[in-house]
C-alpha cells in the first residue's frame, strides 16, 4: 500500500478510536453523576487504578460540561478533517491534534499527581491524541514541508499547556482556603450548596456497641461516615478524611459506621449492589473486638475491588489470633453490631455510601477533596458562633 494512503488511514483510525473512547468515558461520567455509589464501571480496578474517581473529579468537568463531552467534539472534527485532501484542512487537522496534547498532558499530570490515581480509559485517549499528532505531524511534512509543521504542531501545545494549566488552577487542591472569607470568594457555589443542607442532630447520637474514632471527642468538628468496604466512592472519601485529620490534628473527629450496600445484612435495600459487604463488615467487626478495626479497615479498603477475600489469612496477616477472630465470625456478634448501625443509618436518611454528617449537615457522596477542607472551617464557623 502507498506510504501516504497507508497514513491517511491510521489518521482515520485514530479519530475515530478516539472518538469512541470520549463517548465510552461520557457514559461513564453521566452514569457517576446519575447514581453515585451504585455505579461501578469496568475500570474501576482499585484505588489506584480507577477511571470513577478520576471521572467523579471536579477536573472532569469544563465550563459546565464533562471534558468528555469537549473531546467527542474535537475528535469529530478531527475525523472530518482527515477526510478532507485540501492543505488547509491538513494544518487545522495538525493545529487541533497539537491543542488536544497540550491540554491531555494537563490532565494527566492532574491524574497522576493531585488525584493520584490512573484512568485507563483517559489514558488510552492520551495514547491516541499522542499517535494522532505525530502522523497529523507527518502529513503536514509532507505537503508542506518540515518548518509548517513545526510551527503548526509546537505553537497550539504550548497555548494548550498555558490553557489547561489556567483553567484547572481554580480547582487545584494545594489552594490555602484559612478561613470563611476563602470559602465564600473561592468556593462560592459549594458555600451556597452546602449551608442548604439540611442538619440532623440524631446523626451525632451513637447506638450502643463498639464506636470506631479517630481523633479527640472533644473536637470542634465530627463526622460521622456511613460507609461501605466495597464502595470505590468510599475508599477515595476514606482516602480524603484521612489526610483532613493529618492536616488538621484536634479539629476533627471521624466516627466508621457500617451500611453495606447489601442485602443479607442491610434489610433497608431492594438489592444487592456489593454482595460482599456484609461479610466484610462483620470481619473487620471482629478485628475490632482483637484491637484491630482500623488496620483491618485499611486492608478492606486497599484491596476494595477483590471478589473474593480470605479473612482470616488477612487476620492472620495483621498479627491477631486465629481462633479468637472465627469464633468471633461463628458466633454472630459483629452481625448484630453491622445491624445496629444499619439500623441507626435508616433513622437517619442514610440510602447509600457514603454518606456523611458533618456536626450533622447531611452530604450524600464523596466530596471532592479540597472541599472537605472548605467544611471544616464552616463548620468551626457555625460553632464558634453557637449555631
Amino acid at each position: 500500500m502507498h506510504p501516504q494512503r497507508l497514513l491517511d488511514r491510521g489518521i482515520i483510525a485514530l479519530c475515530a478510536i478516539g472518538l469512541l473512547l470520549n463517548l465510552v468515558i461520557l457514559r461513564i461520567h453521566a452514569n457517576l453523576a446519575a447514581s453515585g455509589s451504585e455505579y461501578t464501571s469496568l475500570c474501576n480496578v482499585s484505588t489506584r487504578i480507577n477511571c470513577d474517581a478520576v471521572l467523579d473529579s471536579a477536573y472532569a468537568s469544563l465550563f459546565g460540561l464533562p471534558v468528555a463531552a469537549w473531546g467527542a467534539l474535537a475528535f469529530t472534527v478531527m475525523l472530518a478533517l482527515s477526510l478532507l485532501r485540501a492543505a488547509r484542512a491538513t494544518r487545522a487537522l495538525l493545529l487541533l491534534t497539537g491543542w488536544s496534547v497540550g491540554y491531555s498532558a494537563v490532565l494527566a499530570a492532574i491524574s497522576f499527581s493531585v488525584l493520584h490515581t490512573v484512568c485507563l480509559m483517559c489514558s488510552g485517549l492520551y495514547l491516541v491524541t499522542a499517535g494522532l499528532f505525530v502522523l497529523a505531524f507527518r502529513r503536514v511534512r509532507r505537503e508542506a514541508g518540515t518548518r509548517s509543521a513545526v510551527v503548526a504542531g509546537l505553537v497550539p501545545v504550548g497555548l494548550a499547556l498555558a490553557f489547561g494549566y489556567a483553567s484547572t488552577a481554580g480547582v487545584a487542591t494545594n489552594v490555602t482556603i484559612e478561613n470563611l472569607a476563602d470559602v465564600r470568594s473561592r468556593e462560592p457555589e459549594f458555600y451556597r450548596w452546602y449551608q442548604a443542607l439540611p442538619v440532623v442532630a440524631a446523626a451525632a447520637e451513637m447506638p450502643t456497641g463498639p464506636v470506631h474514632a479517630k481523633g479527640p471527642a472533644a473536637a470542634p468538628v465530627t463526622i460521622v461516615e456511613y460507609s461501605d468496604f466495597a464502595c470505590s466512592h468510599c475508599a477515595r472519601a476514606r482516602r480524603d478524611l484521612e489526610r483532613l485529620i493529618a492536616d488538621r490534628p484536634g479539629e476533627v473527629r471521624l466516627v466508621f459506621r457500617h451500611f453495606p450496600l447489601d442485602t443479607s445484612c442491610n434489610p433497608t435495600l431492594r438489592h444487592s449492589v456489593h454482595p460482599t459487604a456484609c461479610e466484610a463488615a462483620m470481619a473487620a467487626e471482629c478485628a475490632g473486638e482483637l484491637g484491630k478495626f482500623w488496620e483491618f479497615h485499611d486492608y478492606l479498603f486497599d484491596n476494595s475491588q477483590q471478589q473474593a477475600h480470605d479473612y482470616p489469612q488477612a487476620a492472620a496477616a495483621l498479627g491477631l489470633d486465629q481462633a479468637r477472630f472465627q469464633s468471633c465470625l461463628a458466633s454472630g456478634r459483629s452481625r448484630e453490631t453491622v445491624a445496629r448501625d444499619v439500623a441507626a443509618a435508616a433513622s437517619v436518611g442514610v440510602e447509600s455510601t457514603p454518606t456523611l454528617f458533618i456536626n450533622g449537615r447531611t452530604v450524600r457522596g464523596a466530596l471532592d477533596a479540597r472541599l472537605y477542607e472548605a467544611a471544616l472551617i464552616i463548620e468551626k464557623n457555625r460553632t464558634d458562633h453557637g449555631h
